[in-house]
């Protein structure tokens, strides 16, 4: 390595480093959270309970079976 590229890289390296250190990484706040799982219920609310129909119209569920060969 070009001694000039050492002293163009490492300065860069070093705000990354230090930038990742100083970062203020509350996501794992309670009220974050809170906000998160709300979202999250929001989302996922009746869910399972509706009825998606398939692309043919139907609302089965559909199996497709072929033989595999060894």
């Amino acid at each position: 390595m070009d001694i000039r590229n050492y002293f163009l890289y490492v300065p860069i390296l070093a705000l990354i480093w230090l930038n990742v250190l100083l970062y203020d990484a509350s996501c794992g706040s309670p009220e974050i959270m809170d906000q998160i799982k709300a979202v999250k219920d929001k989302i996922l609310k009746n869910y399972d309970r509706t009825v998606r129909p398939t692309f043919n119209g139907s609302n089965t569920t559909e199996v497709e079976s072929r033989f595999i060969p060894r």
